[in-house]
């Protein structure tokens, strides 16, 4: 949870170096490890929120009936006593990306892969028979068997939406 003048600013989401990237795709040439990309759908939409969130009313909307409600013509500069629960993480929160990232990592983890440290944004995931390199609502997997990389995409499927 977000404690202003504590954690208030703590919306930081790793991103992958492109090193790391270009160290795992040479590995992957060396060893003859299969790569696939996968393709995480709204990523963001997938996790949940971190604490509650509320907002203001947009400018031109009412509450009505405990509806909201598009006004016809314009209020500029409307103020409202209510105010709006977010209930989904999305896109444009400050924090969505940092809550998809912990989303995404809790469950690699708990499919055996471990967060490696030789990424200055611990992005790679190793596990004995797979790698998964993530970036942003994208991973690349790399293995030597199709059964352990159909077996990986399929667990991860049951979890989120995913395109592979």
């Amino acid at each position: 949870m977000q404690v202003e003048g504590v954690n208030f600013w703590a919306t930081y989401a790793p991103v992958i170096s492109w090193q790391t990237i270009c160290l795992t795709l040479i590995l992957s040439l060396l060893s003859g490890l299969t790569s696939h990309q996968v393709d995480y759908v709204s990523a963001y939409t997938q996790a949940p929120l971190d604490c509650d969130l509320y907002m203001n009313i947009p400018v031109g909307f009412i509450m009505q009936n405990d509806q909201l409600i598009l006004m016809r013509s314009s209020t500029k500069g409307y103020s409202s006593d209510f105010v709006l629960c977010i209930k989904k993480n999305m896109y444009g929160l400050c924090q969505a990306g940092n809550n998809w990232f912990d989303t995404l990592k809790q469950s690699l983890i708990k499919r055996g892969f471990i967060q490696s440290t030789l990424d200055l944004c611990f992005c790679l995931f190793i596990r004995a028979n797979c790698l998964i390199v993530f970036y942003i609502d994208d991973c690349l997997l790399f293995t030597k068997s199709d059964a352990v990389l159909d077996s990986v995409i399929s667990s991860l499927q049951s979890e989120f939406n995913l395109t592979s």
